[in-house]
């Protein structure tokens, strides 16, 4: 079975750029054309699944235009029949209320949705294309994945494409001590 993928992370919705002056305005649209352009790309290259691999905002508490911007950009996708799946990163956080622990996302239709809200691995399956996506989301902003179990999952699923979902670095232990997967996990 032949699958197409969309994949991104480190969108940053809704950042601030202070550095920026008074052009913070014009990159914040920027982001907004650039998220909103890939949604139409993956639609219009009907793609099966969209993976947004953290970071999609750039804060655990967006505005409400930025989440009611994301739900309008979702839905386009969902309307379309493309998978989509999203785990938190170190800037969109899992933090108590946060926009993927509030409810605030609950009103999308959940049937090619996957937000992974918990910080523990978690498998989704897309049986009709013989596919599992396994993720965690980030729960702090210094924490990294703890992919305990990840094999005995993958296993599981060993008649399956298995995709895994992270946010993080690889191998940046040295500079950074968070956010790391080592390239053995």
């Amino acid at each position: 079975m032949k699958i197409k993928i969309f994949h991104t992370a480190d969108v940053h919705l809704g950042a601030k750029f202070n550095f920026l002056g008074s052009k913070a305005e014009l990159q914040r649209k920027q982001l907004e054309e650039t998220f909103a352009g890939i949604v139409e790309e993956a639609i219009t290259k009907e793609v099966q699944i969209f993976l947004v691999a953290g970071d999609l905002f750039d804060s655990p508490y967006p505005s409400t235009f930025c989440v009611n911007f994301v739900k309008t950009q979702i839905d386009k996708l969902l309307k379309a029949g493309i998978y989509t799946a999203i785990i938190a990163g170190n800037h969109d956080y899992l933090a108590a209320n946060s926009v993927y622990n509030s409810g605030i996302l609950s009103e999308i239709s959940r049937q090619y949705l996957k937000i992974f809200s918990k910080p523990d691995l978690d498998a989704w399956e897309i049986p009709e294309l013989q596919t599992v996506i396994i993720g965690a989301g980030l729960n702090h902003p210094k924490n990294s994945v703890n992919i305990t179990g990840l094999y005995e999952i993958v296993s599981k699923y060993k008649d399956m494409l298995t995709i895994g979902l992270f946010h993080g670095s690889i191998d940046i232990a040295k500079y950074n001590k968070y956010n790391s997967l080592s390239p053995e996990q």
